[in-house]
């Protein structure tokens, strides 16, 4: 058996399409700006921001480095806050640094667990200055207060990782704040194809072994190669660039995202996602809790989360990655690889989630056989 990390594709997701007003009613925002990628949303926030000069962004010293990075490269000037070991952020920390500098604060919900945005809100409204809320993870979660995404002055969501798209992110802004005029570019048509045969390919791996083991060496390793000679020439018509998951290129930043990438995400059932996730994640938990040598980083799922993976903590987490990886499942490791401008030794909380987490898939496509395969795997 073959379990992906993050969701796949399906011819049929391309041609079926889903009612448009069940996505309005779980992404009810108006006129959001779509990217290539959600860090360009950063990119571009900080950018319409127009901080004055010497302004300080206030960031999370726990973070995957690509936001930390298109904060640098808008012109910002960082400074790290404290999270604590379960995640939450340090609002005593926060306040501690706010000074006449400080212009916004970015918060990341993490894994779609909420960050108390209330409290962070009222903050940066007393010191006048704009929340820059992060929901990559976060897509389609929501508190009793409202959805998340609608708090920030600027608030950036990435669909790459939560639904089988090549590419795509959103930013959300307050409008009667902020304006964005920038037109943005449709990403190569090369890219999109190979980012969706990447992700039909790993529905065939899920699902239908007998076919991709065929097609594989007929078509798919053909293909490949076919793409590798693509990428070597200097045309723009034919450039097939793919954004690094830990380094941000600020030449991607005149790309919106693809209309292909966009109908898949309209043509998805939102509450089917949320759904099957809730669904997921709690199976997981139920199946994991007498597990010896993991700790779970959340035991509760409130009402409104959409979880995007089921997040541990394990003493020797790289081990354990390689053995489910040489049992085909995929994991995925959220800050591996912290900024190089982080001071470690002023925060242990950060480092040392970084070195300890593992996330397992829980995403839509998956049913309890896969899932009962990862306990049964985990467990051994």
């Amino acid at each position: 058996m073959y379990i992906s990390a993050f969701p796949t594709l399906t011819i049929k997701t391309l041609f079926n399409p889903f009612p448009q007003r069940s996505w309005d009613r779980h992404f009810p925002f108006q006129k959001p700006i779509f990217f290539y990628r959600g860090a360009n949303a950063v990119w571009s926030a900080v950018k319409i921001l127009k901080l004055p000069p010497q302004s300080h962004v206030l960031v999370p010293a726990y973070h995957c480095g690509v936001e930390i990075s298109a904060v640098l490269k808008a012109g910002g000037f960082i400074q790290f806050y404290n999270i604590k070991n379960d995640l939450l952020v340090d609002l005593e920390d926060i306040q501690r640094k706010i000074n006449h500098e400080t212009k916004a604060i970015l918060v990341i919900h993490y894994f779609g667990f909420p960050q108390p945005i209330r409290e962070i809100k009222r903050l940066c409204d007393s010191k006048k200055i704009f929340l820059i809320e992060d929901c990559a993870h976060a897509l389609f979660g929501r508190i009793p207060e409202g959805m998340l995404g609608s708090f920030g002055d600027a608030s950036i969501f990435s669909f790459q990782k939560s639904l089988p798209v090549a590419d795509g992110g959103a930013m959300i802004l307050k409008k009667e704040k902020l304006e964005e005029s920038r037109m943005l570019r449709q990403p190569p048509g090369l890219t999109v194809l190979r980012g969706l045969s990447v992700l039909w390919m790993e529905h065939l791996k899920m699902f239908h072994q007998t076919v991709y083991q065929f097609l594989e060496g007929f078509i798919f390793n053909p293909l490949r190669y076919l793409l590798k000679q693509l990428k070597k020439i200097p045309t723009e018509s034919f450039q097939i660039k793919t954004a690094s998951t830990h380094e941000f290129d600020e030449g991607l930043t005149v790309l919106g995202m693809s209309n292909v990438s966009l109908k898949i995400s309209q043509n998805i059932d939102p509450d089917l996602v949320i759904q099957k996730r809730r669904k997921n994640f709690q199976f997981l938990k139920e199946g994991l809790k007498n597990v010896k040598g993991i700790a779970f980083l959340y035991h509760d799922l409130a009402e409104g989360i959409c979880p995007l993976f089921f997040p541990i903590l394990a003493d020797d987490r790289n081990f354990l990655q390689e053995r489910l990886n040489q049992k085909s499942i995929g994991t995925f490791i959220f800050g591996k690889i912290l900024h190089p401008h982080l001071p470690r030794e002023k925060f242990p909380s950060a480092e040392f989630v970084s070195n300890k987490n593992l996330c397992f898939p829980i995403h839509q496509d998956l049913d309890e056989i896969h899932l009962k395969y990862m306990i049964e795997a985990i467990t051994e």
